[in-house]
């Protein structure tokens, strides 16, 4: 039998993308109760340094991270966060953090804020998304923080807000392709649990730089293929577009 492989992928994606849907519910994007005081202004906003990973999954399950993928991957998606930036009235002078251009406490710092970042965006997942685990109080209140320390940011940066993005892939083999479809014949939709994709996902977040509190968190399971530009591009557009705030363009 010979099978067209894009065609499975894109029947593997869809499957995946089924069950993502099913599992999140309500609104897409989560903000601090603070959101619309903060923003009564433009914010100066900064990129922090991307935390992107992509990775190749065999059909025995082994992850082998690319860095030739994942440096793809960041600058599409730097790309596609800077120029929603620039068409949204919340924001002005959009700046970068550069890891060549900061000295080796700094990287400390930054790697340290981002681990921090990361597990609260896990809990921010895990408590205001997936209905099997969310606490009501968690998306009404939405009180996540980095903490107060944070504020050291502004020896880096002068930015008012920090822009986080993090984003996961695995892609698969042709071996992993085959085997999904194979269990699919013989478990259906439930094949997705006989061989998992991976956790993929993409997550952008403002982070006050004053307080470290998280202001607005958006998140999207299975967001396609990010070695692609249009992909990269469509993803990152429909997280903005969520943004409370119209775009420029539209006034």
């Amino acid at each position: 039998m010979k099978i067209n492989y894009r065609s499975a992928y894109c029947y593997v994606l869809s499957v995946f993308l089924l069950l993502s849907f099913q599992s999140c519910a309500g609104q897409p994007y989560r903000t601090n109760p603070r959101f619309e005081q903060y923003f009564q202004k433009p914010k100066k906003v900064s990129l922090m340094p991307p935390d992107v990973k992509m990775y190749q999954l065999t059909a025995g399950g082994v992850d082998e991270f690319k860095q030739d993928w994942t440096e793809t991957s960041e600058a599409y998606i730097r790309t596609a966060i800077v120029n929603q930036l620039n068409q949204n009235e919340s924001f002005s002078d959009i700046t970068e953090i550069k890891r060549p251009d900061i000295s080796a406490s700094q990287d400390d710092f930054l790697r340290e804020q981002q681990g921090l970042y990361n597990a609260a965006a896990k809990g921010i997942v895990l408590h205001t998304y997936y209905p099997d685990t969310i606490i009501k109080a968690r998306v009404e209140e939405f009180d996540y923080t980095l903490g107060s320390a944070f504020s050291n940011i502004g020896e880096i940066n002068p930015a008012e807000t920090f822009l986080f993005y993090s984003a996961r892939n695995y892609i698969w083999t042709a071996g992993r392709v085959t085997m999904f479809i194979l269990a699919a014949a013989v478990y259906g939709e439930n094949a997705a649990y006989v061989v998992p994709a991976g956790e993929e996902y993409i997550n952008l977040s403002l982070v006050d730089a004053q307080t470290g509190d998280v202001i607005w968190f958006n998140h999207k399971p299975m967001p396609g293929d990010l070695r692609k530009e249009k992909v990269a591009d469509k993803v990152v557009k429909k997280l903005f577009e969520d943004f409370p705030y119209k775009d420029k363009k539209k006034d």
